[in-house]
């Protein structure tokens, strides 16, 4: 049986900073996916399984910082897959890569990302992911271990595996994310990467040469001691998620634990930064 969803279209203001705060509190709510919007942002969960109005409107009380009001709509998931496959053309990033769908026709370039994004984060379209697939293209990952954290559609970690990495672990919270970054390895032959699902980084005893996460600031702020702990020195780590005006919260942070700032790039007011760990 198919599983119908609720799409919440959130009205946010001001939007920045508070749409990434309502997106990261929402997150632990039931919410599966986001979309941000110039007004605020979009955030789907399955029917059911998120809090009620009540709940959700305590939630989001911020003491008058900020106003917030949202509608909802239901939405069939076949309708949904529809709308993507309609709306949903390929990405072409720097003429050596391409993000396409199943059903578009093939490119011949370097580096050919094939993904069905159904409704995970991550198909190059939103300039954080094309502004980290970006900067790795110009990475070498021959024979380097990875870590994709919030991995969405698996879009980063797949890249990662076909330039050479000889491990790639992609983790994320949700569990449809999970299912559909898998899907998307098979269908890229990358079945080697380990899909987990997990709201944390891990607590084993693997380190990585490469972490790479577009997550939002909240998260990655929060996330940066334990980056530190599993990143091996002369390590780099790749982040975006956030505005230009977090830059220097967050490069302020990642100096605490180690990190120097080596590039930044930016498209629409949206950041990647790169970070050397220093031994």
């Amino acid at each position: 049986m198919s599983k119908n969803y609720l799409a919440y279209e959130f009205f946010i203001t001001p939007v920045e900073p508070w749409s990434e705060i309502v997106l990261a509190t929402l997150s632990d709510y039931g919410f599966e996916s986001f979309e941000m919007t110039s007004s605020g942002l979009k955030a789907y969960a399955q029917k059911n399984q998120i809090k009620n109005n009540l709940e959700l409107s305590t939630l989001l009380e911020y003491q008058g910082e900020v106003t917030i009001d949202y509608k909802i709509k239901e939405i069939p998931t076949q309708n949904w897959n529809a709308t993507w496959e309609s709306n949903f053309q390929p990405v072409v990033i720097n003429e050596s890569c391409v993000i396409r769908a199943p059903f578009h026709d093939s490119f011949e370039v370097a580096y050919e990302l094939i993904i069905s994004p159904k409704m995970s984060f991550g198909t190059g379209h939103h300039e954080t992911t094309f502004l980290m697939v970006l900067e790795m293209l110009e990475m070498d990952f021959l024979e380097k271990t990875v870590l994709d954290m919030g991995c969405g559609t698996g879009v980063l970690g797949i890249l990662a595996m076909k330039k050479g990495a000889s491990t790639v672990d992609a983790i994320d919270s949700d569990t449809w994310c999970v299912e559909n970054a898998l899907e998307n390895c098979k269908q890229n032959n990358c079945e080697q990467i380990q899909v987990f699902r997990a709201s944390e980084v891990p607590n084993g005893t693997r380190t990585y040469d490469y972490i790479l996460a577009n997550i939002n600031t909240n998260v990655l702020l929060s996330q940066l001691k334990s980056y530190a702990r599993i990143l091996k020195p002369q390590g780099t780590l790749l982040l975006s998620g956030f505005y230009k005006e977090d830059l220097p919260i967050m490069t302020q942070a990642c100096e605490k634990h180690n990190f120097e700032l080596m590039e930044k790039r930016m498209k629409h007011n949206w950041i990647v930064a790169k970070f050397h760990k220093h031994a």
